[in-house]
């Protein structure tokens, strides 16, 4: 009686339809939906800036690289 129960439960996990069914079923990651009626400005500001900030940043590092290579040359 044992392996005929085991054989039912090896084919039930090897049926290709249950594999695939498996596969595309609904995921267990959404992405929730924001509402579009509002723009959230905490976040937009916060963004900006920090945008801001890095490009002010890596410009004044390149410069200074640049005003320090070229120093060192002369």
């Amino acid at each position: 009686m044992a392996p005929r129960v085991l054989l039912h439960l090896v084919s039930k996990l090897l049926d290709p339809a249950r594999l695939l069914n498996y596969s595309l079923g609904p995921s267990k990651f959404y992405i929730q939906l924001l509402p579009h009626d509002r723009s959230d400005w905490l976040k937009v500001g916060l963004t900006l800036r920090t945008s801001i900030f890095l490009w002010i940043y890596f410009v004044a590092l390149d410069l200074f690289i640049y005003l320090r290579v070229s120093n060192s040359l002369e």
